[in-house]
């Protein structure tokens, strides 16, 4: 079990690269997608077990530094992933309809998605562009929720001093 979570997101990882390399259509992209969230939403559900005191669990759980570079590259995929449907669906995304033409209009979307920073510069246009940076949106509190439960578990798991 332990060894569930680095191999899945190693897998998303190459296998987001892969279809960026390859120009696999979009499903690739959301199979990636859907395992990097059930596997996000499966540590969260590990890390409330370990609030209510079910010590066992901790060990399923990377943890500090391993845990953080294991959600680095989940994130890694899920920005290349969106990034990849961006692209290759040609989703428009500014008031005059123009596609996304290259990599790294469609890299700076999915980045601008995620942190909410894009300033307005891409704005979803059409039915699936607005279902796909909702379901990035969706994707990205997931992968945040993730993140601070390893991290406010790890804080948790420091030895107390006595006084």
């Amino acid at each position: 079990m332990k060894f569930l979570i680095p191999f899945i997101a190693v897998l998303s990882l190459i296998a987001s690269i892969l279809s960026i390399i390859y120009k696999w259509d979009n499903s690739v992209s959301w199979v990636v997608i859907g395992l990097t969230d059930l596997s996000l939403l499966g540590i969260l559900f590990i890390s409330a077990h370990i609030s209510d005191g079910y010590i066992k669990w901790q060990e399923c759980l990377p943890n500090g530094k391993l845990g953080l570079f294991y959600f680095f590259l989940f994130i890694c995929s899920i920005v290349l992933s969106f990034g990849n449907i961006f692209l290759s669906s040609r989703c428009y995304f500014n008031q005059d309809y123009t596609h996304i033409h290259d990599w790294k209009d469609a890299l700076y979307v999915s980045v601008g998605i995620i942190t909410t920073v894009n300033f307005g510069d891409f704005v979803p246009k059409g039915t699936y562009t607005k279902l796909a940076a909702t379901l990035e949106i969706v994707s990205s509190v997931i992968l945040f929720l993730g993140i601070f439960s390893i991290l406010v578990s790890s804080i948790s798991a420091f030895p107390k001093k006595n006084k």
